[in-house]
């Protein structure tokens, strides 16, 4: 996989409520994704270019919102379809 770097998505007016949309896709079947592309997928997030800077408190905000969303996977519920 090449190297994470930092990137803006560059949208236009009315695409922040796709992209809205998807991160709250990928949040709800965060516990789904196997943990490297989790982590990659995290990584990316500290790295976009986005109105807010990228700060330490921001990164275990991030880290905090997607442990809340991380299920076992190996738990009998994480087999339920």
């Amino acid at each position: 996989m090449p190297k994470i770097k930092g990137e803006l998505v560059e949208h236009f007016e009315g695409d922040e409520k796709l992209i809205r949309r998807l991160g709250r896709a990928v949040a709800l079947q965060w516990a789904h994704i196997p943990r490297p592309i989790q982590s990659r997928i995290l990584e990316q997030a500290w790295t976009v270019f986005d109105s807010e800077p990228i700060t330490s408190q921001l990164k275990a905000e991030l880290a905090a919102f997607v442990d809340k969303h991380r299920i076992d996977r190996e738990a009998p519920d994480a087999q339920k379809p």
